[in-house]
């Protein structure tokens, strides 16, 4: 079974976007997708993974061979609402 862990990067001053397409180009197989955000952190990266591997073996400890990655921060999802489970047409059928 898959579980989905999200890390929030933070880079180092003005390399976000260089970090952005390091972790593009990496071939971490289990990242997902690479969102720049606004805050704290920098980017945020929704990682799939199966369950019975270890994320920080699979996907941190890559992470941290890259260059300009100052610090991360993992939390796991757990149910995935998904609006497309949800249609007007439930609530009247």
């Amino acid at each position: 079974m898959m579980q989905r862990f999200f890390v929030f990067v933070r880079a180092d001053p003005g390399k976000t976007h260089d970090l952005g397409l390091a972790l593009a180009q990496s071939g971490i197989e289990h990242i997902r997708d690479i969102s720049s955000i606004s805050g704290k952190w920098d980017l945020l990266l929704r990682v799939e993974i199966d369950n019975r591997r270890d994320i920080s073996e699979d996907v941190i400890a890559k992470l941290f061979k890259l260059p300009h990655i100052r610090k991360t921060k993992t939390i796991v999802a757990y149910k995935v609402y998904d609006p497309a489970d949800y249609t007007l047409d439930d609530d009247f059928g």
